[in-house]
């Protein structure tokens, strides 16, 4: 109760002229409740108006105030008791009191809110509140047309709720989403490009860390205003720096003050699918939701528990909290097209802060339990061009799969801030789960010159794993002349796996039965320890430096037995070829320095990496080999921000995996080997960034942004392949014979470098008056990529330029949403030969409409069109309806909903891979079209 009172003390109206007089009464007078007089106390409050202009005399206008609404908050028996009274004219009165610290708060519909925090004595209070008068609110339909939609004041700006058309019980995700420059995802919200940081809403943290909880948990009609700033850090503004590197930030402000809010939210739906089962029984479709939260500024509970096998439920998996009745009209269920799956699982989150939610410390947990079963079909086809000693060839594969896991999840972190030896923070998080998968293939390669070979396989693993890590940091940060911090991590794991794989191979393939059990362990450790110091901390700037080192040190242990139970089932032979017993090695030793300048404007970082890694393959079955490699690296970077603009450059060293360097080759599909190459080199690149807003109307909301990066890499790693005609015996590997028509995959350093750039215009605007959003987002890539065509380097190259656009339109009642997008593509190597080319051409179409009855009707309507204008690749057109229709009763919080799923049935995905030796398109069929019947019901209280 103390809490609540303090954060409203905090908000207690500062023009609101308030006089407590405290009459403290004699012996006398009180003689009949003698016995009580330090027990009970009373309130007397009187209302009064400030002057009037005209009045010809100094004081109060005692004009009388009716139907002005008093409210009480005060703690009783450890639970805040609130209670109400209706002014008698001017006059209120709460009686019988326990003597101590209120809240009280005058409303009334002409004049502006009055409240106050006091201490009570035992006796007689008299309060006396001078009431403001409102200023006249327009009619809600002026107020659209008046108030701008955007206003900048200093570095804030300034988006109102009431510019931005929603409808009665819309989430304020919708106004987000209205807004030009604003992009909301799942998990994240940028805003011109930048990452929102987090959200208060009235300049409280009230909905933790994640940005999107706030918007997700209030409702449109709570906000007035959206405000967007940049704002330092909480551990800079600590630390006393002036200026530094700056977050964005959001700030909601509503009608009424928000302390907390908690929310329950059911949603159960049963239905049923087109495509029966194996036996010819109807295919249920079910999904069950369950979510309770609680939010405040100290501390945050969710829990939930999600089960369906629809794949996609987007009440738990678009990251919507269960907080707001706005989440129930995004409670429709996506087909899922090629794949079937069964989700159950519970989440448990708690946040809590103590004393001071950014300087206080901290403690939080978290809790997940899933059980997923999946199972999917795909099919694809594989075209390889002849040249360089490979003959054309095509592959046809169909691939049936299923797996079956449970995993449990925890992790938690505690932040211990001014402590005797400064800032102590400490994580300790883990998983272990189960799993089960199994997969059925055939494979159809037909080769010029040559008999078709096919290969088909039953594989499959049974295994469980565990990690847990372990982190404690410290730092001192009361002096910002010396900032020393250590943090020291570790990891240990373990993956148990049991195997099986059968290959039945036709021509002159063996034919085998393999059966596999792999163990791996392996512990990770990580120490850093830094010291940054400020050298200029003043009202112009602020210029820090810093050095740290850092080691890193990674081992794997793992085990692999193959044996062969073809020959003899009941006494399998170990095979050799396939077996091995090692450990994995990796250390890493680097030293940092970094200078960072931050100015009003302009932020500058520069800072440089450089170190030593090491790898160490330590064989012991079935030879013991020791094979060490060591890699020298420097990376340095340099990124600027000024005002709305950033621009970054920076270098880096990748080292090749120890997997790729290994002098072993892996026939456990003979005809496709794959083998490591131990003189990889490390891969160097170098990547360049711009972004930033040409213009923005602070009127209209108009904005037009740019966006620009490139990549550059050397010494890339490419795959090299080889095709052999005729049994080989290879020199290489410790000696291995080749089946004729294999094909083997091995690693090989590019000559040549690749090139990646991407560059796109961002615009926006919304036109209030024709109620409508519109954004434009022009943008082309250009991609060179080295690659192997059997023994000769080539160079792929790949250009897409196209134009996206969203168009929302909200008249009452009604939202309607055109995404189209229209692309042209084309692929051809150093050669002259054209790979691919042709349109991409799709978008989607969704409209809502709610009706005066509160039954609401949703249809969305999707295609993906490709059309080839080269000789590789078949036309594809995707194409998927689903609609829903549902209506809202019990003044909202319930909802009953029927949705059909792939009405069209022709949801089949495609993928496309393009390369200078193949073209590759897979897809996978439709599982079938289902409907749903969906019940959904939503509690919610304020405060």
């Amino acid at each position: 109760m103390l809490s609540l009172i303090r954060k409203i003390s905090g908000k207690k109206i500062q023009s609101a002229l308030t006089v407590l007089v405290v009459f403290h009464v004699t012996s006398g007078e009180m003689a009949a409740a003698a016995e009580k007089k330090d027990s009970i106390a009373n309130i007397y409050g009187i209302l009064r108006l400030p002057k009037q202009e005209m009045q010809l005399f100094m004081g109060f206008d005692n004009t009388t105030l009716q139907k002005a609404t008093a409210m009480l908050v005060q703690e009783k028996d450890g639970k805040p008791d609130t209670t109400y009274v209706v002014c008698d004219e001017n006059k209120f009165s709460f009686t019988r009191l326990r003597p101590g610290r209120i809240y009280l708060k005058i409303s009334h519909l002409s004049y502006n809110t009055e409240e106050g925090v006091y201490d009570i004595v035992p006796g007689d209070n008299v309060i006396y509140f001078t009431m403001k008068e409102k200023v006249r609110e327009i009619e809600e339909s002026k107020v659209t047309a008046e108030v701008p939609l955007m206003e900048i004041k200093g570095d804030t700006t300034i988006y109102n709720a009431a510019a931005v058309p929603t409808e009665e019980w819309d989430s304020a995700l919708e106004i987000i989403n209205r807004l030009p420059g604003f992009k909301v995802t799942a998990k994240s919200i940028t805003v011109d490009g930048r990452p929102v940081a987090r959200t208060y809403v009235n300049g409280v943290q009230i909905f933790g860390d994640d940005p999107l909880s706030a918007f997700g948990a209030l409702y449109a009609k709570e906000v007035t205003q959206v405000r967007v700033y940049d704002q330092q850090t909480a551990e800079d503004r600590y630390k006393g720096l002036k200026y530094s590197r700056k977050e964005k930030v959001l700030d909601v402000k509503t009608k009424d003050p928000i302390l907390s809010i908690a929310s329950i939210m059911l949603s159960a739906g049963a239905g049923a699918d087109g495509a029966k089962q194996s036996d010819g029984k109807i295919q249920p479709r079910y999904a069950g939701y369950a979510g309770a939260s609680f939010f405040s500024e100290m501390l945050t509970i969710e829990a939930t528990a999600d089960v369906n096998n629809v794949r996609d439920n987007s009440l738990s998996g678009a990251g919507i909290k269960p907080a707001a009745y706005a989440a129930i009209g995004e409670a429709h269920y996506r087909p899922s097209f090629s794949a079937y799956g069964e989700m159950a699982g519970v989440d448990v989150d708690l946040n809590k802060y103590w004393k001071d939610r950014e300087y206080g410390n901290s403690f939080s947990a978290h809790y997940s339990l899933e059980r997923q079963y999946d199972r999917s079909i795909s099919e694809s086809l594989t075209e390889y061009f002849a040249g360089d000693g490979i003959p054309a060839m095509s592959y046809e594969d169909s691939l049936s799969k299923s797996s079956v896991s449970v995993k449990h999840t925890f992790r938690s972190h505690m932040d211990l801030k001014n402590t005797k030896i400064e800032d102590i923070r400490m994580n300790v998080n883990g998983s272990v789960s189960e799993n089960r998968s199994m997969s059925v293939s055939s494979t159809l390669n037909r080769t010029d010159g040559q008999q078709d070979r096919s290969q088909y396989r039953d594989a499959g693993s049974d295994g469980s794993d565990y990690n847990i890590s372990a982190e404690i940091m410290w730092s001192k940060n009361d002096n910002i002349r010396f900032q020393p911090a250590i943090s020291i991590s570790a990891n240990i794991y373990s993956n148990n796996s049991f195997s099986w794989d059968t290959d039945t191979l036709a021509s002159s393939f063996t034919r085998r039965q393999l059966q596999t059990d792999g163990i791996g362990k392996g512990f990770k450790t990580y120490a850093n320890a830094s010291l940054r110091s400020y050298i200029v901390n003043n009202e112009k700037m602020s210029l820090s430096a810093s050095i740290g080192y850092n080691f890193h040190y990674d081992r794997t242990r793992r085990r692999q037995m193959t044996y062969d139970f073809l020959e003899n089932p009941v006494s399998p032979e170990l095979y050799i070829t396939d077996s091995y017993d090692y450990d994995w090695n990796v250390m890493t030793n680097d030293i940092s320095l970094d200078m960072t300048m931050d100015l009003r404007k302009v932020s500058i970082n520069l800072g440089i990496r450089g170190g030593r890694v090491t790898q160490i393959d330590d064989e012991r079955f079935p030879g013991a080999v020791r094979l060490r490699k060591g890699y020298t690296r420097i990376e340095p970077e340099l990124d600027i921000q000024y005002g709305m603009h950033s621009f970054s450059i920076g270098c880096s060293a990748s080292q090749p995996s120890l997997q790729q360097t290994r002098d072993r080759m892996d026939d456990s599909n003979p005809m496709v080997l794959t083998a490591g190459n131990p003189d990889l080199k490390q891969v160097y690149a170098t990547d360049v960034e711009f972004s930033g807003l040409i213009f923005r109307s602070g009127k209209t909301g108009m904005s037009l942004m740019y966006r620009a990066n490139a990549t550059y890499v050397a010494n890339s790693i490419v795959s090299q392949s080889r095709y052999f005609t005729q049994d080989t015996h290879v020199d290489g590997y410790g000696g291995y014979d080749v089946k004729a028509g294999s094909m083997l995959y091995t690693y090989a350093n590019a000559s040549q470098g690749s090139l990646r750039s991407d560059i796109s215009f961002p615009f926006s605007a919304i036109f209030r008056k024709a109620r409508l959003l519109l954004s434009l987002i022009p943008e082309a890539n250009f991609e060179m990529a080295p690659q192997y065509v059997g023994e000769s380097l080539s160079t792929l190259n790949t250009t897409r330029m196209g134009l996206r656009m969203a168009l929302k339109w909200f008249p009452k009642s009604l939202l309607v949403n055109i995404v189209p997008a229209v692309y042209r593509f084309n692929s051809d190597n150093s050669s002259g030969q054209r790979i691919t080319s042709g349109w991409q051409m799709g978008g989607r179409f969704n409209i809502h409409y709610t009706t005066p009855i509160k039954l609401w009707i949703d249809a969305t309507l999707s295609e993906n069109y490709f059309k080839y204008t080269s000789e590789a690749g078949r036309d594809m057109n995707v194409l998927t309806l689903r609609g829903s229709i549902g209506r809202s009763f019990l003044k909202n919080s319930l909802m009953v909903s029927l949705s059909g799923m792939d009405l069209l049935n022709r949801g089949t995905a495609y993928t496309t891979t393009s390369t200078s030796n193949y073209f590759k398109q897979e897809w996978k069929p439709t599982y079938g079209r289902y409907f749903m019947l969906t019940v959904v019901y939503v509690f919610r209280h304020k405060n």
